[in-house]
């Protein structure tokens, strides 16, 4: 989906997630299991987009999976969702994804912020994302070329995962968050 497209569903499509809204975590568990080990941070961040409309009416563009590294003292990125928005989001950036790691000890960063205290955070602003490997202008271009309205970090068993919508904050709903604690107690069974 295009930025201009994902704006345009932000805008004008409605924000309400029908009630019979479900996810087959049957298949996605399908999907992990197929996974080798050296794949499996990869499958993790494209296992949900394998299910185009359930994704699309929760309004998810990007996935992105981060490991602790104690070794280096630093949260790592390991994997990003293979889909046009986390294309964008790599389009303009100042540093390639793989090489953005952030001090574990950066208090600042909201990923280590969550990925120390274990409680989720959701975000409408890339910049306590990319804080100190990237100025806020730089982290919201980042954002701006994916057409992302808000994040939302989570903890798991080895580092964080970023869930990243076409949708404002305020649409963050329940169903969002239902989703994302179940598929994260999921992957976490494979980590």
């Amino acid at each position: 989906m295009s930025t201009l497209c994902a704006q345009c569903y932000t805008r004008y499509m409605p924000h309400q997630i029908p009630a019979n809204f479900t996810v087959d975590f049957d298949t996605l568990e399908a999907m992990l299991q197929a996974a080798p080990a050296n794949k499996l941070p990869q499958a993790i961040v494209d296992a949900p987009f394998r299910q185009k409309v359930e994704m699309a009416l929760l309004g998810l563009g990007i996935t992105v999976f981060l490991k602790a590294r104690p070794d280096t003292n630093t949260l790592d990125r390991i994997a990003l969702s293979n889909t046009e928005m986390a294309a964008g989001s790599t389009r303009y950036s100042m540093k390639k994804f793989e090489d953005i790691k952030i001090p574990l000890d950066h208090d600042e960063n909201a990923l280590v912020t969550t990925y120390k205290t274990g409680h989720w955070q959701l975000l409408s602003d890339w910049a306590p994302m990319f804080v100190p490997e990237l100025t806020p202008d730089q982290a919201r271009l980042n954002q701006a070329s994916a057409g992302i309205g808000s994040s939302v970090i989570y903890p798991h068993a080895e580092g964080v995962m970023i869930f990243s919508y076409f949708q404002e904050p305020d649409n963050i709903s329940a169903a969002h968050h239902g989703f994302m604690e179940r598929y994260i107690k999921l992957f976490e069974s494979y980590l």
